[in-house]
């Protein structure tokens, strides 16, 4: 933790991930051949006649600025490293470099926050995408308390989401 100059809290991390994945094995597998635009090519499937796992290192970085006890504001970048996930050998499959810009606000019994996204597509565009998110609890004393919460988000190439959610929580269980 760090105090600027300015007053609030400044906070980084970094995760390292090790990512795996693999292909099952199936019997049909064994006898795949590769398929161009229009037929067989009569040779073995690269991708399934190869390595059927694939193994590799990831990294993320981020930072979080808290101002004061109610205002944040965080950065992330995901895949810094980009790794390449494809099965095949002579494929390249990278994991696209993800930024994303967030501002929070908190108070006691409610939780405000917004962010924006930003990917390299399929396609080669930049993928966008914008989130707005609130959460509110409703403490009943004796008995617990009832949290509800929403979340909507929008985004390039007619991206939509919403998420819906409650909550209750008491001194002995949370659900």
């Amino acid at each position: 933790v760090f105090s600027p100059p300015m007053g609030g809290d400044l906070y980084a991390g970094v995760s390292l991930k090790f990512l795996t994945s693999a292909l099952g094995t199936v019997g049909e597998a064994a006898n795949s051949v590769a398929v161009n635009s229009i037929a067989k090519t009569g040779t073995p499937d690269s991708v399934l006649s190869q390595n059927k796992s694939r193994k590799t290192v990831d990294a993320d970085l981020g930072i979080l600025y808290r101002l004061g006890k109610h205002y944040a504001v965080g950065a992330q970048a995901m895949h810094v490293t980009q790794p390449n996930v494809a099965f095949g050998s002579d494929v390249k499959e990278r994991l696209p470099l993800t930024l994303k810009v967030g501002f929070d606000y908190r108070s006691l019994i409610s939780n405000m926050v917004g962010q924006v996204d930003a990917k390299k597509a399929p396609n080669g565009t930049l993928d966008h995408t914008f989130t707005v998110a609130f959460e509110r609890w409703f403490p009943k004393l004796f008995i617990g308390d009832f949290g509800a919460r929403g979340g909507f988000s929008l985004g390039s190439r007619d991206y939509k989401q919403l998420s819906l959610g409650m909550s209750y929580r008491s001194s002995r269980v949370e659900v």
